[in-house]
């Protein structure tokens, strides 16, 4: 039993399958005379405390039963201590959106658990969030607007599961709510009214959207998405083509590259990698293959 994992477990992930994930996993491990520590949350933040506070470099692989917004904590204590030795990341398709995992159609719980036999370890992209409130991480996507109007509606939805992102994009969309921002980027200045704003690492986001067709997590760029107010019925019938990615076809969306962007604007609340969070005014970089991950 030379190889030791490191398992973090969300118990609230995925409808609160957390624990029972983590269970087929210890099994799977045991089974394959794999070893490893588990370590169960016990609150938000449980991570950001309990890792800059235990050894972690020794471990093979530190696997992750939860949701993107879980990754994200344990990304932002990794860089925002600079752990420099830590082990790879593995996130097992355990929340309720699985962005990261879409990306690399990893959602076959079975499958994704096997790949620990023959992991294959690859650099993604960090992105940085820099504002007068400090640093920010995140690795999958920022949405401004209504993007993040939706997400906070669709946590009073958690019941509904993934679904719950559509549910409550129909609703925002009736609203139709328009927002203005000072958005500035290599050479585009613009200053209009919205419906939204993407900054994207990952090709998908919220239950299976693909949010930004063309992204590639290793290029060192933004997938930057700009989408302008129009009328809702004509939004009704763009919000399906976000899930095969036609929607960057439409006049109404612009879609950009480029490894940096700035946002001034009266509403500041993002959504970031699942997770609300309002900066104020803020500077997005990115910062190419930074986060080592097992990739399926």
């Amino acid at each position: 039993m030379d190889r030791k994992l490191l398992i973090l477990v969300n118990p609230h992930s995925g409808n609160k399958k957390g624990l029972k994930i983590s269970q087929k996993l210890k099994s799977f491990l045991d089974t394959e005379n794999i070893g490893y520590k588990e370590v169960i949350s016990e609150r938000i933040g449980y991570f950001s405390e309990w890792i800059p506070n235990n050894p972690i470099y020794g471990y093979e692989l530190m696997v992750v039963i939860g949701g993107d917004g879980s990754l994200n904590e344990i990304i932002n204590v990794i860089f925002k201590n600079q752990i420099s030795e830590y082990p790879p990341l593995y996130l097992l398709p355990a929340g309720s959106g699985n962005s990261l995992n879409h990306d690399f159609k990893n959602l076959d719980l079975d499958k994704s658990i096997r790949n620990i036999l023959k992991p294959k370890i690859e650099y993604i992209d960090l992105i940085e969030i820099r504002s007068s409130k400090g640093t920010l991480y995140a690795f999958n996507a920022i949405g401004w607007g209504m993007v993040a109007a939706i997400n906070k509606s669709s946590d009073k939805l958690r019941w509904m599961g993934g679904a719950r992102y559509a549910v409550s994009a129909i609703y925002h969309i009736f609203k139709n709510p328009e927002y203005f921002a000072r958005i500035s980027f290599e050479n585009v200045r613009a200053e209009q009214g919205l419906t939204f704003v993407m900054i994207m690492n990952t090709m998908h986001t919220g239950k299976s959207m693909k949010m930004a067709p063309n992204a590639d997590l290793r290029d060192g760029l933004l997938d930057i998405l700009i989408v302008k107010k129009q009328p809702f019925y004509r939004f009704l019938t763009l919000f399906p083509t976000i899930f095969s990615g036609k929607h960057i076809l439409s006049p109404f969306v612009q879609y950009f590259h480029a490894d940096r962007i700035s946002i001034s604007s009266p509403n500041t609340f993002l959504v970031v990698d699942g997770e609300q969070y309002d900066p104020g005014n803020f500077e997005v970089l990115i910062h190419k293959q930074k986060i080592k991950l097992l990739i399926p």
